[in-house]
């Protein structure tokens, strides 16, 4: 935002040991003086005599960048920092437009720097978290990725047992992963599908309700292996035998809809539609 001379960024700060988020900071750049609101924490003014410099920081990209303003202050030797969302370098180049910095090219290296001024203003990038840590942070993103590719992809090549499946085999190994079930590392099953048929007093389960003292009817999740298993297509039901006992489950409906739970649209259109 520009305003005659000023130009403002809405961001953070750390005004000493004191952080204040988005939006509660507001740094206003000028010809003569830069000044740092802060919503509870007061306004501090710097002139360009109080000036001794400034550099660009780093502690996440992005979600924690800004600039760092060292100055002359008699009564306390706070730290000052303005985060911002935008990249620093957008600041320094207001500065540079208010006549705060110039920029020279430093012969040795072909790399641009920030000279004195006549301010005592100068720019250097200082990361705040050493190269280590930063490349222990990087190797953290892209092992939580791998992970995540590996759990999106840990299935494929099972087969998804649905109303149209027809199966008969001998359940040997069952895994229980998030609520889906695998059978014989090859079929997944709703861990969900639940007991129609009476319950055989074998077959019990830890299942408790969080409030109340009503019973939770087992499902399929419950069982143990091994045990015989049975579904024919077209149908949501499915038959377990085990100890010569028959149990039948029914897998869920994915396009039933419970008329006691509306949707957000239904809700809408019954007290404010026409």
């Amino acid at each position: 935002m520009k305003e005659e001379n000023k130009i403002a960024f809405t961001g953070g700060s750390r005004i000493g040991s004191v952080n204040k988020t988005f939006p509660f900071s507001k740094l206003i750049i000028e010809s003569q003086k830069i000044t740092l609101k802060s919503t509870f924490s007061g306004t501090i003014e710097i002139s360009s005599a109080d000036l001794l410099g400034a550099e660009e920081v780093f502690y996440v990209p992005i979600l924690a960048q800004g600039i760092k303003i060292r100055y002359k202050n008699p009564d306390t030797k706070k730290t000052l920092i303005f985060w911002s969302f935008r990249d620093p370098k957008n600041i320094f180049k207001v500065l540079e437009e208010q006549g705060w910095v110039t920029t020279a090219v430093n012969p040795g290296t072909g790399s641009e720097k920030q000279e004195n001024s006549g301010t005592g203003l100068y720019k250097e990038i200082k990361l705040l978290i050493s190269p280590p840590l930063l490349v222990l942070y990087a190797a953290m993103v892209l092992f939580a990725a791998f992970v995540q590719y590996k759990n999106h992809h840990r299935y494929d090549g099972y087969e998804r047992i649905n109303h149209a499946s027809g199966y008969r085999l001998e359940v040997k190994n069952m895994s229980i992963d998030n609520g889906i079930v695998s059978l014989n590392d090859s079929l997944l099953i709703s861990g969900g599908s639940k007991l129609i048929s009476d319950k055989p007093g074998w077959f019990r389960h830890d299942s408790r309700p969080l409030f109340g003292e009503y019973p939770i009817p087992p499902n399929f999740s419950d069982l143990e292996p091994p045990f015989e298993f049975i579904k024919d297509p077209a149908t949501f039901n499915l038959q377990v035998v085990k100890w010569g006992d028959t149990l039948e489950f029914q897998i869920p409906d994915p396009h039933y809809r419970d008329p006691q739970d509306p949707t957000f649209g239904e809700l809408y259109d019954k007290y404010f539609g026409n």
